[in-house]
């Protein structure tokens, strides 16, 4: 039995319906709403006969009891931007904790994990630390375990064009965080789903950590000036100190009225998120999906 978390997500959700395709039995854990508003679909999951399960990974007790019967997890839980009532403390610490400790109560022998490129130091926000301590306790768990670092991924939607497009489409001048020379190198959620079949049974993995990023990388001036191009409107843009911006989403919590960005988003917009594709390309075979080709359509979506 495999445990999928998050397995109503964007990628939770392609890694579910491979594996069921594969005739792999799996319990999906999915943090959704405990009646029938907003839960990603619970009902029509249980409809088809998978087994799924509401659970607040905060909660020690109902995580114990979704683990009880797993022979390995499948982890893609994460939170990009904190809400009152879930924190990256909550969901990426405390959350994953509660996982890994029941993990190790109930003999589960192989764990794999879906973090998150970024270095995790001092300087970084809470997002990429508490990414990090999440790391740091699935590497010294008492399984068999994997560490997939994925950048941006895209799929039917992409959160890094989601967060540029409202400035975007709100401002004749775009307004660019930062030098802009930051590097951003998307990766296909096909990719990643791919990864992750592939290396459950692969012992060669285990132990490993993988950086996962696209064939390509752009500057974040560069993907400012494709989504405008791809919404038909060409615009230019001026770059504003990453400083200002913070100190103005702090003053007001928003840059422009119709666009809402958290300081942690920031730091994501001004950081590098690219990677050596080498050891990736080596241990997996993936398509290596174009993040440009599929640009239209994402900006559609938006």
């Amino acid at each position: 039995m495999i445990l999928l978390t998050g397995g109503t997500g964007s990628l939770g959700s392609l890694l579910r319906e491979r594996l069921l395709a594969m005739k792999y039995p799996v319990r999906v854990l999915t943090r959704g709403a405990e009646d029938w508003r907003g839960t990603g679909g619970v009902g029509q999951l249980r409809q088809r006969g998978i087994d799924t399960v509401l659970v607040d990974l905060r909660n020690p007790s109902k995580v114990a009891a979704a683990v009880e019967g797993c022979d390995a997890i499948i982890n893609t839980c994460g939170l990009l931007q904190e809400r009152k009532d879930e924190t990256f403390e909550g969901v990426h610490v405390q959350g994953l904790r509660n996982l890994v400790s029941a993990a190790e109560v109930y003999g589960v022998q192989r764990f794999i994990h879906v973090s998150c490129l970024g270095y995790g130091g001092s300087d970084d926000g809470a997002y990429i630390r508490s990414k990090r301590a999440g790391d740091e306790m699935v590497k010294q768990g008492q399984f068999f375990w994997t560490i997939f670092r994925p950048t941006f991924m895209f799929g039917e939607r992409c959160r890094l064009v989601d967060m540029l497009l409202p400035v975007i489409k709100a401002a004749p001048v775009v307004p660019v965080i930062g030098t802009g020379l930051n590097q951003f190198q998307p990766i296909s959620v096909d990719d990643v789903a791919d990864c992750i079949i592939q290396c459950i049974y692969n012992k060669a993995t285990v132990g490993q950590i993988y950086d996962l990023a696209g064939p390509q990388s752009y500057s974040i001036t560069e993907l400012v000036r494709l989504i405008s191009a791809a919404l038909g409107k060409p615009k230019g843009t001026v770059n504003i100190p990453a400083n200002v911006a913070m100190k103005a989403v702090q003053m007001t919590g928003r840059v422009m009225p119709t666009v809402k960005l958290s300081t942690d988003m920031i730091d994501l917009l001004v950081s590098d998120s690219v990677a050596d594709t080498t050891v990736m390309r080596k241990t997996f075979v993936l398509k290596m999906i174009s993040f440009e080709e599929n640009l239209p359509a994402l900006v559609a979506k938006g």
